[in-house]
């Protein structure tokens, strides 16, 4: 594996994660394989649930419907922002009403760093890049495990300044 592909900007390692929630925070999708500085619609581009995604809705009645912020292609499955719309416009609204329902994954995100402490930006994880991927997922599966549980996720969300922020048109 070649670290220096997850050596970011700022100078640090870094891994740049696809996670794809429910509205119940349920983590459906992640993929923890791509350094920092990989764009998130080159990640995109060579995932396998877009594979997915465009042979369901190519080959079959089935539909599918996700959410994706700028960074992300407009496709008949992904809906992301206008980008240059207008506030007060048809378009503006719908990108409010987007970011709205996008808060889903900030939310997501919040809860998971709440209870695995090792995945907030203040801390590292002392391994390869490949380790703490896989430390990465585990902690998603055993996110899951605790919401099918039932455990009260709300004392646990990370304040929205010490998350990454989303992408805004």
């Amino acid at each position: 594996m070649n670290e220096n592909r997850f050596f970011n900007r700022k100078h640090f390692h870094s891994i740049n994660c696809q996670v794809i929630c429910d509205e119940n925070c349920n983590i459906l999708n992640v993929d923890a394989s791509y350094g920092g500085p990989t764009h998130d619609s080159f990640i995109w581009q060579n995932s396998e649930i877009r594979e997915h995604l465009e042979g369901l809705t190519t080959n079959t009645d089935e539909t599918a419907m996700l959410l994706g912020d700028s960074g992300y292609p407009l496709r008949r499955y992904l809906m992301t922002p206008v980008v240059g719309a207008l506030d007060d416009s048809p378009a503006g609204n719908y990108n409010a009403i987007q970011k709205r329902a996008r808060s889903t994954i900030e939310r997501t995100f919040g809860i998971l760093k709440g209870r695995w402490r090792c995945l907030l930006g203040a801390r590292q994880l002392h391994y390869s890049p490949e380790v703490a991927g896989k430390i990465t997922i585990a902690c998603c599966v055993l996110h899951n495990i605790c919401n099918a549980a039932g455990l009260d996720p709300l004392h646990l969300i990370v304040e929205e300044s010490q998350q990454e922020r989303v992408h805004d048109p």
